[in-house]
């Protein structure tokens, strides 16, 4: 089962082993969790439970940079999700493959399959808001950090009309973050931050912030951000993808501060 946040919740014992292969993938032994992974997949009884574990040990090639396979998996999840109408789990899977993407015309791409099946399929009006606005993030957090106003604009644009219509939180913290990273690229850092700041526990809020605050000369704050971003451990998409990047340039703090790779 999940919640509204796309966080995973279960029962004993398959949550029990669910939990231990997340333990072994956030420890960075993908290879184990796989084997577990597999484990709580073959437990499982309902298909909806298996494709979001599935998800998770797709998940394993991405966090050891290994993406091809990682591609490779997701796309069959994709597929399968497809065919068995499991919407969430099918524009999560091209949501991560985005992530992972290093041409980004080719994540826009992911993210616009992602975006037309969660248009499509069958949501609550609630989720699919949710759902939407987790995608229209990701591509404005994504656009800037490919240094694209234009479509960094396009998201938070997407994300300003949701957000009339939907008082949900998720999507409220969706458009502010988007609306930071457009002020991010125009170089309005002190507005950027009172923007980011109303997500305060998105890693890619956070990335963002941390990077507006080092562009203002707020240097103390940023490095409090960076180790606060860095101290996340959960087995989110967006937390795979950006909290290694921080811990890895932590002893390079300067160059993380620029968010935007083609600055």
């Amino acid at each position: 089962d999940r919640d509204v946040t796309g966080v995973q919740t279960c029962a004993l014992p398959i949550c029990s082993q669910l939990g231990l292969g997340t333990t072994y993938a956030l420890m960075g032994d993908e290879t184990r969790a796989r084997v577990e992974y597999l484990k709580a997949i073959s437990m499982a009884t309902d298909r909806r439970t298996k494709m979001d574990y599935r998800l998770q040990w797709a998940m394993t090639y991405f966090r050891e940079n290994d993406l091809e396979n990682g591609r490779k998996e997701f796309t069959n999840v994709a597929k399968q999700a497809h065919a068995q109408n499991l919407t969430y789990d099918e524009s999560e899977a091209y949501r991560a493959m985005a992530f992972f993407n290093p041409d980004f015309a080719g994540a826009v791409t992911d993210l616009e399959t992602a975006e037309n099946a969660a248009q499509k399929g069958k949501y609550s009006k609630e989720g699919r808001a949710i759902e939407l606005a987790t995608i229209w993030q990701t591509r404005a957090y994504l656009a800037t950090r490919a240094n694209n106003l234009d479509e960094t604009q396009k998201a938070q644009q997407n994300l300003s009309d949701e957000a009339q219509q939907s008082n949900d939180n998720i999507v409220q913290q969706a458009f502010h973050s988007s609306s930071g990273a457009v002020l991010y690229l125009q170089g309005q850092y002190a507005q950027a931050i009172d923007e980011l700041e109303q997500d305060p526990e998105n890693p890619m809020s956070l990335q963002l912030l941390a990077g507006a605050e080092g562009k203002s000369g707020q240097t103390k704050n940023a490095q409090k951000t960076l180790a606060s971003l860095a101290a996340l451990n959960n087995e989110l998409i967006e937390t795979a993808y950006v909290v290694p990047q921080v811990r890895a340039s932590l002893k390079n703090p300067d160059a993380l501060l620029d968010c935007s790779e083609a600055s």
